[in-house]
């Protein structure tokens, strides 16, 4: 039985013994009532406290009680509006709560550390997979994938329910109905509906799926309401490419330069939204220092190779150390930053997802 059902059943039970025990204290007349229990009388009781203790058999048939309607201590059960409750039907029992659907260590967002694989027809690629799971057996799984060059991406969406098959000890076998839409390239494919099972081996912190030694680790507990399933004749919705909003490369890149003593290091970050960060870190046997653009961008220009950017923002200069400069030596010093506006165009030349070339660097994507 659903929560839901549960919850109506309760609610059935609980007004049935408030109707009842709303009928039995209509039969009694109006108290107080006494009882004696062991070698002394307890009350006084109300005709509705009375017909409680009658309906719970508290007070028995063989039980003295004594009203001001009665002549004297007399037996429940000789007394006719008693005898009557005490012959009754008890009301019936509360149910007991239904078991969970799913045992509680399945319940949560679920996170796939990122795994390369052999794609028939396509080659290597890079998966990362998420799972969402709740209590009420839905599950969500998204998948992402990406080849290692060129822009060819994969990803995949399942809705649906989920049932433990089989338990045994830290392993469940999981029953999976659902209906699964692909992505090529962020083009849908023809939607399915289909089952499978998976087999889930717990750890202390971590699960291990199926014979793909697929490793999950839980995150939280699932943070949005479970999405209605789509029918299968729903209109088809392209899908951004993965790493990708509105066609410009989100997330954090990074370009490493070592040369003779020196070495220089930029963090670009684009995203969430329209923000911009890039951080550019100087080293050499003189002088260490960090640059900070930060600011916001403005997309002017887009294709499927470059994307061109306005770059809105403040730009600091710290200078963190100055080797073999004395106390109050000229110039800057260590410690010292220096802040002012910018503004800027900035054109990414896009080789895959995953990689980028800014004024002739090459950026990779920081996972």
């Amino acid at each position: 039985m659903s929560s839901a059902g549960w919850r109506r059943l309760i609610g059935v039970v609980i007004a049935l013994c408030v109707a009842a025990s709303a009928v039995a204290e209509a039969l009694l007349p109006t108290g107080p009532y006494f009882v004696i229990v062991g070698d002394a009388a307890e009350g006084p009781y109300s005709a509705r406290e009375m017909a409680a203790r009658l309906e719970t058999r508290e007070t028995t048939e063989h039980s003295l009680v004594w009203s001001p309607s009665l002549a004297g201590w007399t037996p429940a059960g000789a007394v006719p509006e008693m005898a009557a409750i005490l012959t009754a039907p008890p009301p019936p029992p509360t149910p007991p709560p239904p078991e969970p659907l799913l045992p509680s260590k399945l319940v949560g967002v679920w996170l796939s550390d990122r795994k390369t694989e052999v794609l028939e027809g396509v080659g290597l690629i890079e998966v990362i997979l998420e799972i969402t799971i709740w209590e009420d057996g839905g599950i969500f799984i998204k998948s992402d994938a990406s080849t290692g060059s060129g822009r060819k991406t994969f990803s995949y969406e399942m809705n649906g329910t989920l049932k433990v098959e089989t338990v045994a000890q830290d392993r469940l076998r999981l029953g999976i109905s659902a209906i699964r839409t692909d992505w090529i390239d962020g083009k849908a494919q023809p939607r399915k509906q289909g089952t499978t099972s998976v087999d889930w081996q717990f750890y202390s912190d971590t699960v291990v799926v199926d014979e793909r030694e697929v490793t999950l680790r839980k995150q939280s507990a699932p943070d949005r309401p479970r999405p209605k399933p789509p029918a299968l004749d729903d209109p088809l919705i392209a899908k951004d490419t993965p790493g990708f909003e509105n066609g410009v490369p989100v997330g954090r890149f990074r370009y490493v330069r070592v040369e003779q003593g020196s070495s220089v290091r930029s963090t670009l970050t684009l995203g969430p939204g329209d923000s911009y960060t890039e951080i550019l870190e100087s080293l050499d046997k003189n002088l260490h220092s960090k640059e900070t653009i930060k600011g916001t961008f403005e997309v002017v220009d887009k294709n499927a190779d470059q994307v061109s950017l306005y770059v809105k923002g403040l730009h600091a200069i710290e200078v963190i150390s100055v080797k073999g400069q004395s106390q109050g030596g000229g110039g800057s010093s260590p410690g010292s930053e220096t802040t002012k506006e910018v503004e800027f165009s900035e054109t990414l030349e896009i080789k895959d997802a995953n990689t980028l070339v800014v004024g002739g660097d090459v950026f990779n994507r920081m996972f």
